[in-house]
Protein backbone atom coordinates (compact mmCIF):
# COMPACT_ATOMS: atom_id res chain seq x y z
CA UNK A 1 0.00 0.00 0.00
CA UNK A 2 1.54 3.18 -1.03
CA UNK A 3 1.68 6.52 1.35
CA UNK A 4 -1.63 7.99 -1.02
CA UNK A 5 -3.80 4.80 -0.55
CA UNK A 6 -2.74 5.11 2.76
CA UNK A 7 -3.86 8.15 4.13
CA UNK A 8 -7.14 7.84 1.82
CA UNK A 9 -8.06 5.03 3.45
CA UNK A 10 -7.21 6.35 6.80
CA UNK A 11 -9.19 9.14 6.24
CA UNK A 12 -12.38 7.53 5.04
CA UNK A 13 -12.27 5.22 7.96
CA UNK A 14 -12.10 7.84 10.92
CA UNK A 15 -14.66 10.10 8.51
CA UNK A 16 -16.70 6.58 8.47
CA UNK A 17 -16.53 6.14 12.45
CA UNK A 18 -17.16 10.12 13.22
CA UNK A 19 -18.82 11.76 10.38
CA UNK A 20 -22.25 12.00 9.32
CA UNK A 21 -23.58 9.75 6.34
CA UNK A 22 -24.37 12.17 3.59
CA UNK A 23 -25.74 11.61 -0.28
CA UNK A 24 -24.06 12.96 -3.71
CA UNK A 25 -26.87 13.29 -5.76
CA UNK A 26 -24.89 12.64 -9.48
CA UNK A 27 -27.40 14.78 -11.80
CA UNK A 28 -27.56 13.13 -15.09
CA UNK A 29 -29.23 14.98 -18.44
CA UNK A 30 -30.54 13.65 -21.71
CA UNK A 31 -29.63 15.54 -24.61
CA UNK A 32 -31.56 17.25 -27.23
CA UNK A 33 -34.08 20.49 -27.26
CA UNK A 34 -35.90 19.57 -23.67
CA UNK A 35 -33.46 17.30 -21.78
CA UNK A 36 -34.74 15.17 -18.88
CA UNK A 37 -32.65 15.10 -15.56
CA UNK A 38 -32.48 12.41 -13.06
CA UNK A 39 -32.68 12.19 -10.56
CA UNK A 40 -36.19 13.80 -11.48
CA UNK A 41 -37.47 17.04 -9.40
CA UNK A 42 -39.90 15.96 -7.26
CA UNK A 43 -42.48 17.16 -4.19
CA UNK A 44 -44.64 15.44 -2.51
CA UNK A 45 -44.87 11.99 -4.88
CA UNK A 46 -47.53 9.57 -4.39
CA UNK A 47 -49.17 6.45 -6.32
CA UNK A 48 -52.11 8.46 -8.49
CA UNK A 49 -55.01 6.19 -8.90
CA UNK A 50 -55.79 2.35 -7.54
CA UNK A 51 -53.43 -0.52 -8.59
CA UNK A 52 -54.17 -3.75 -8.11
CA UNK A 53 -52.46 -6.24 -7.08
CA UNK A 54 -50.14 -8.53 -9.59
CA UNK A 55 -49.44 -5.40 -11.61
CA UNK A 56 -46.28 -4.10 -12.61
CA UNK A 57 -46.79 -0.56 -13.67
CA UNK A 58 -47.03 2.08 -11.61
CA UNK A 59 -48.37 5.62 -12.06
CA UNK A 60 -46.96 8.19 -9.58
CA UNK A 61 -47.72 11.62 -8.92
CA UNK A 62 -46.12 14.87 -7.71
CA UNK A 63 -46.36 18.62 -6.86
CA UNK A 64 -44.01 18.80 -9.52
CA UNK A 65 -42.69 15.83 -10.80
CA UNK A 66 -40.27 17.01 -13.81
CA UNK A 67 -37.42 14.63 -15.41
CA UNK A 68 -37.32 10.62 -15.65
CA UNK A 69 -36.62 7.70 -13.65
CA UNK A 70 -34.14 5.03 -15.03
CA UNK A 71 -33.97 1.70 -14.67
CA UNK A 72 -31.99 1.21 -10.99
CA UNK A 73 -33.71 4.03 -9.28
CA UNK A 74 -35.98 2.27 -6.52
CA UNK A 75 -39.95 3.04 -6.00
CA UNK A 76 -41.09 2.61 -1.96
CA UNK A 77 -44.53 1.96 -1.09
CA UNK A 78 -45.98 1.22 2.39
CA UNK A 79 -42.19 -0.09 3.51
CA UNK A 80 -41.91 -2.19 -0.45
CA UNK A 81 -38.99 -1.76 -2.57
CA UNK A 82 -39.74 -1.88 -6.32
CA UNK A 83 -36.92 -1.48 -8.67
CA UNK A 84 -37.89 0.55 -12.03
CA UNK A 85 -37.41 -1.33 -15.12
CA UNK A 86 -37.01 1.16 -17.35
CA UNK A 87 -36.56 4.87 -18.22
CA UNK A 88 -40.42 6.90 -17.44
CA UNK A 89 -40.50 10.46 -18.18
CA UNK A 90 -42.57 12.16 -16.20
CA UNK A 91 -45.36 14.42 -18.37
CA UNK A 92 -48.09 16.68 -16.44
CA UNK A 93 -46.80 16.09 -13.26
CA UNK A 94 -47.09 12.13 -13.31
CA UNK A 95 -45.01 8.66 -15.07
CA UNK A 96 -46.06 5.73 -15.11
CA UNK A 97 -43.17 3.45 -14.17
CA UNK A 98 -42.55 0.24 -14.64
CA UNK A 99 -41.20 -1.58 -11.78
CA UNK A 100 -40.38 -5.43 -10.25
CA UNK A 101 -41.85 -7.10 -8.15
CA UNK A 102 -45.40 -6.93 -9.35
CA UNK A 103 -47.36 -5.44 -6.56
CA UNK A 104 -48.20 -7.97 -3.98
CA UNK A 105 -51.24 -6.10 -2.78
CA UNK A 106 -53.92 -3.99 -4.07
CA UNK A 107 -52.33 -0.01 -3.51
CA UNK A 108 -54.46 3.01 -3.65
CA UNK A 109 -54.39 6.49 -4.84
CA UNK A 110 -52.90 9.26 -2.54
CA UNK A 111 -50.61 6.97 -0.90
CA UNK A 112 -47.07 8.15 -0.32
CA UNK A 113 -43.76 7.03 -2.54
CA UNK A 114 -40.53 7.44 -1.53
CA UNK A 115 -37.40 7.13 -4.31
CA UNK A 116 -34.10 6.18 -4.25
CA UNK A 117 -32.09 7.34 -7.05
CA UNK A 118 -29.63 4.86 -8.68
CA UNK A 119 -27.08 7.74 -9.26
CA UNK A 120 -26.85 8.84 -5.32
CA UNK A 121 -24.01 7.98 -3.58
CA UNK A 122 -23.85 7.71 0.25
CA UNK A 123 -20.31 8.74 1.77
CA UNK A 124 -19.09 9.67 5.41
CA UNK A 125 -18.49 13.66 5.53
CA UNK A 126 -17.63 15.93 8.27
CA UNK A 127 -20.13 18.99 8.18
CA UNK A 128 -19.14 22.26 9.91
CA UNK A 129 -20.64 25.64 9.63
CA UNK A 130 -17.75 28.27 8.37
CA UNK A 131 -16.07 30.58 11.23
CA UNK A 132 -18.31 33.62 11.28
CA UNK A 133 -14.56 35.86 10.44
CA UNK A 134 -14.93 33.49 6.89
CA UNK A 135 -18.16 34.94 6.00
CA UNK A 136 -17.52 37.98 3.27
CA UNK A 137 -21.17 37.55 2.25
CA UNK A 138 -19.77 37.02 -1.42
CA UNK A 139 -17.59 33.95 -1.43
CA UNK A 140 -18.90 32.58 1.71
CA UNK A 141 -22.20 33.43 2.69
CA UNK A 142 -23.95 32.86 6.12
CA UNK A 143 -25.63 29.22 6.12
CA UNK A 144 -22.75 28.02 3.95
CA UNK A 145 -21.15 24.96 5.27
CA UNK A 146 -18.12 22.95 4.65
CA UNK A 147 -18.08 19.28 3.97
CA UNK A 148 -15.56 17.09 3.76
CA UNK A 149 -15.25 13.96 2.00
CA UNK A 150 -12.57 11.08 1.40
CA UNK A 151 -11.52 10.36 -1.81
CA UNK A 152 -11.49 6.54 -1.15
CA UNK A 153 -14.45 4.16 -2.38
CA UNK A 154 -16.20 7.29 -4.16
CA UNK A 155 -17.99 6.25 -7.45
CA UNK A 156 -18.33 9.33 -8.85
CA UNK A 157 -15.42 12.69 -8.81
CA UNK A 158 -18.18 15.11 -6.57
CA UNK A 159 -18.61 18.28 -9.42
CA UNK A 160 -20.45 21.85 -9.63
CA UNK A 161 -23.51 19.73 -11.03
CA UNK A 162 -23.36 17.35 -8.19
CA UNK A 163 -26.13 18.03 -5.17
CA UNK A 164 -25.35 17.54 -1.73
CA UNK A 165 -28.31 16.04 0.48
CA UNK A 166 -27.49 16.45 3.82
CA UNK A 167 -29.01 14.80 7.20
CA UNK A 168 -32.71 15.41 7.54
CA UNK A 169 -33.16 15.93 3.68
CA UNK A 170 -31.29 19.03 3.60
CA UNK A 171 -30.75 19.74 0.16
CA UNK A 172 -27.59 21.86 -0.86
CA UNK A 173 -25.87 22.77 -4.21
CA UNK A 174 -22.07 22.72 -4.54
CA UNK A 175 -20.32 25.98 -4.84
CA UNK A 176 -16.93 25.23 -4.49
CA UNK A 177 -14.90 22.19 -4.60
CA UNK A 178 -11.19 21.86 -3.99
CA UNK A 179 -9.11 18.55 -3.62
CA UNK A 180 -6.63 17.59 -1.13
CA UNK A 181 -3.79 16.13 -2.93
CA UNK A 182 -1.20 13.94 -1.59
CA UNK A 183 1.64 13.15 -4.16
CA UNK A 184 -0.43 14.81 -6.61
CA UNK A 185 -3.49 12.18 -5.82
CA UNK A 186 -6.84 13.03 -4.05
CA UNK A 187 -7.13 11.55 -0.56
CA UNK A 188 -10.26 13.83 0.23
CA UNK A 189 -12.27 16.92 -1.17
CA UNK A 190 -13.60 20.00 0.83
CA UNK A 191 -16.51 21.14 -0.47
CA UNK A 192 -18.76 24.12 -0.36
CA UNK A 193 -22.13 24.35 -0.24
CA UNK A 194 -25.51 26.80 0.11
Amino acid sequence: MNRQQYASERFYSVLNRRGAKIKLRNIQTTSGANPLINPARVTNLTVSGTHNQGVTSITVTGAPLAGRFIAGDVLLINGVRFLVQAEAQASSNSAAVSVLPALPWQVNGGTAVTVEWKNDEIVPAAVAAYAQRLIDGSLIESGDLSVTISAHRLKNVPSLSTIVVLPGEDIRKIVAISPQLVEGIAISYSIQVR
